[in-house]
């Protein structure tokens, strides 16, 4: 097992400055042996994800992803950077494909592209972009998809799409990862799996998914990857979960409610409502056994979702010191 982190880059941060807060989370990941680092990819939240983070909507909304993955490259030497996930419509993918090779490029290699087909449906209309129907929207990711591998690989590109049109485009510098930079796909229907299956490294399940769940998944994916004359070992499968590590569970408990109650999230929600049974939530004996749960089924990396950013670094500490060297 091999272990993630997903970064929060919305909320009020602690010690005042965002770049402080990177500065001080990013040093205390590259001490450990935590393979790699993500942030999420959205220009606005819901009001009450950013109020859950301790934020005043409005205000305290998501750092842009990609800069902001440009800044971690050259503050980090040794993880991996990636976005959790990447809207592949939200941008043009030429645009997207140019600033991830650029990451990759400063990186010297350490860039994993984190893709999905969207689904904060205001934050698409609130700038102007289109966000079709579910079939529309998956088709043109897979345009997408197809469009950034191209300019990371080909020169004159020419592309004939419903959704995306090039006339002899380049990219370069081209990505210092060779062939290219890998893909991670994130989502859990037919669709995506099938996405995942043609074009994807990686899968990371929904957040706080039942072991249960991404078994039956995994399975079918494996059986999509067959079909597409692929192995499964060509893909990583990853799951985040929530996590909020305490020196004692009643600890930990206390501040997963209070987050919870902050954000007043529907209780029907499996990403919120799952985060006491599934989740890191507890001390370190509770989740290690959490994890083996997973680990048994065939999870590759696990990605640790430590919202809020106040919860970081006390969860970090905990889960390098106590829980990763079980899993070594």
């Amino acid at each position: 097992m091999k272990f993630g982190i997903c970064v929060p880059i919305h909320g009020r941060f602690p010690f005042g400055r965002p770049l402080e807060y990177l500065h001080r989370v990013l040093a205390a990941v590259e001490e450990s042996t935590i393979e790699t680092v993500w942030v999420e990819d959205h220009f606005w939240l819901p009001d009450n994800e950013i109020t859950a983070s301790e934020g005043m909507p409005g205000v305290d909304e998501p750092l842009e992803a990609w800069t902001t993955l440009g800044a971690m490259a050259t503050i980090t030497s040794r993880v991996k950077l990636g976005t959790e996930v990447t809207p592949m419509t939200l941008r043009h993918p030429g645009v997207l494909a140019k600033m991830a090779a650029n990451v990759d490029v400063l990186s010297r290699g350490r860039l994993i592209l984190g893709a999905g087909a969207g689904w904060n449906r205001p934050e698409f209309v609130s700038q102007g972009i289109a966000f079709e129907r579910k079939e529309d929207r998956f088709e043109k990711t897979r345009e997408a998809l197809e469009v950034v591998k191209l300019l990371w690989t080909s020169e004159n590109v020419h592309y004939d799409g419903e959704y995306y049109r090039l006339l002899g485009a380049n990219l370069a510098p081209k990505p210092f990862a060779k062939p290219h930079p890998p893909i991670w796909l994130g989502g859990f229907s037919e669709k995506i799996l099938a996405l995942v299956a043609k074009y994807g490294n990686g899968w990371i399940n929904a957040t706080n998914a039942p072991p249960t769940d991404v078994e039956t998944e995994k399975k079918r994916l494996y059986q999509l990857l067959r079909d597409q004359g692929r192995k499964s070992e060509d893909v990583t499968v990853a799951v985040p979960l929530m996590a909020i590590i305490r020196g004692n569970d009643n600890e930990a408990r206390n501040e997963a409610n209070r987050y919870v109650e902050r954000g007043q999230f529907d209780k029907t929600l499996r990403f919120f409502a799952d985060t006491m049974r599934y989740g890191l939530v507890g001390s370190p004996s509770v989740c290690i056994e959490r994890i083996k749960a997973y680990e048994q089924i065939g999870v590759d990396h696990m990605i640790l979702d430590v919202r809020p950013p106040s919860n970081v670094l006390p969860t970090l500490e905990l889960f390098c010191r106590e829980v990763v060297p079980v899993f070594s």
